[in-house]
């Protein structure tokens, strides 16, 4: 494989799973059929197939790996993650304030909440510029950085 960049490596690595996935649908598929039919195709031919797709997938994600680890890529990577897990718990938050019905709607009870929906909002605007800022620090990393 001639050397390419981080970028042209996580297309390569989305389309072999795309392969992938293909393979495994089609291996399904034609498993099994009645007694007096034909097998659609041989699974033992895209068993292989899908083999050597999966050994092409493990290079090229130990490859983007190693890069990302000597560069100091790999951290940066984390927070990405979890600064999307963070903006998930947050939106999960359910900020309750004020006048509410109970479920039956038979009473009604006063709720206050130790945060304001606006102090949730921004939490969420804040760490979206982060991750922003991250993703711009990433795509720069992986258009400019060669694999070796």
């Amino acid at each position: 494989m001639s050397k390419q960049t981080v970028a042209k490596a996580m297309k390569q690595i989305a389309r072999t799973k795309g392969k992938i996935s293909d393979l495994t649908n089609r291996m399904s598929k034609c498993l099994n059929t009645i007694d007096t039919n034909e097998f659609s195709e041989d699974y033992v031919d895209l068993s292989g197939e899908r083999a050597e797709q999966v050994a092409i997938l493990i290079s090229l994600k130990s490859k983007v790996m190693a890069v990302n680890i000597k560069h100091n890529m790999f951290e940066t990577i984390l927070t990405l993650s979890e600064r999307k897990n963070e903006i998930d718990f947050l939106r999960g938050l359910e900020v309750k304030q004020g006048v509410f019905n109970d479920r039956f709607g038979d009473n009604k009870a006063t709720y206050k909440s130790q945060m304001t929906t606006a102090a949730r909002n921004k939490s969420i605007d804040e760490l979206q510029q982060e991750i922003n800022d991250l993703t711009d620090t990433l795509d720069t990393f992986n258009a400019t950085t060669m694999l070796k």
